[in-house]
């Protein structure tokens, strides 16, 4: 009986917060589309984030509520002439094992990325072969996460809300092609413009387009989120430095792997499978889909633990 109980008020939590996120924006998913999206699997704690961040809750932000930020705008030319390098030796790519739990999808879409820190510590490829960039992000404290990330010519990113709320996502424009690439966030659409940084909750639903002939290239980063009290302070700051850490992708041989994308790469033959059977039933797919996804929250629980 207590057991039972137990299930039920998780089924009611889950489902309550995605609906929650549902109907928060203009911009929605299908309901059916929403409640098998993977980012319902952390939606009971993004829903505590959003609701608990100082100041309103909306989709744009003024970069300004955080002063460190217009170092990096202050000094976009040498970040971009760093980046723009990287991209001509063929540095920002796909994950190459297919090992990246959180962008995996991105990679089919036209979408390739460097990292430079996630939420633990600089990569020591970004420390190698970005040196100035990274000694910049070092003296912008409230940056958890950051990577350069280049949406290719003639592609796009559909509808998605990222799966982790617990940041709030920066944009800094190193080389954007200008009218013809944007991004639609919620209900409103911003076109990127070099040295023009945005600041904005991810957690919306949001999609990007690039219907020009060069590539779009972004400082792409994950701000601190300023939650309301003490307590949900400290529990959003320990989420961002012990649990998303297990997240983290290599660039190159050397750099660290998070337990999470480890999991993630072994489990590539399963997917393969469920892919598979997408072909054929796309019902069954969704299930499978969810199932593997809940597994796999549960396995990292689990090793965390331990």
């Amino acid at each position: 009986m207590i057991s039972t109980c137990i299930a039920s008020a998780f089924v009611v939590l889950f489902l309550g917060s995605g609906l929650w996120f549902h109907f928060r924006g203009r911009l929605r998913f299908k309901l059916k589309r929403q409640l098998s999206d993977y980012s319902m699997l952390l939606a009971p704690y993004n829903a505590f984030a959003c609701l608990r961040t100082e100041g309103p809750d909306r989709p744009m932000h003024d970069p300004a509520r955080f002063p460190d930020l217009e170092i990096l705008r202050e000094h976009w030319q040498e970040i971009r002439d760093e980046a723009l390098a990287l991209l001509a030796n063929g540095q920002i790519k796909k994950a190459e094992r297919q090992d990246d739990l959180v962008f995996y999808s991105f990679m089919k879409r036209g979408w390739k990325r460097f990292y430079l820190k996630w939420y633990r510590d600089f990569l020591p490829s970004a420390r190698e072969l970005c040196p100035r960039t990274v000694e910049l992000l070092g003296r912008v404290p409230v940056v958890h996460g950051a990577m350069f990330g280049v949406l290719e010519p003639h592609s796009r990113l559909g509808k998605h809300r990222d799966p982790f709320a617990g940041t709030l996502r920066y944009h800094l424009p190193l080389s954007a092609p200008g009218d013809g690439c944007w991004m639609r966030l919620d209900d409103t659409e911003h076109v990127w413009r070099d040295g023009e940084h945005i600041l904005f909750d991810s957690s919306y639903v949001h999609s990007a387009y690039n219907k020009t002939d060069r590539p779009r290239l972004v400082l792409f980063c994950d701000v601190h989120r300023p939650m309301r009290g003490p307590i949900s302070g400290a529990i959003n700051r320990f989420v961002v430095r012990h649990i998303v850490p297990m997240t983290q992708v290599r660039n190159l041989p050397g750099d660290p792997v998070g337990l999470g994308n480890r999991v993630f790469s072994a489990l590539r033959p399963l997917r393969l499978a469920i892919q598979a059977v997408k072909r054929t039933s796309a019902p069954v797919y969704y299930v499978l889909k969810a199932g593997v996804a809940i597994g796999l929250l549960v396995i990292l629980i689990w090793l965390l633990r331990r």
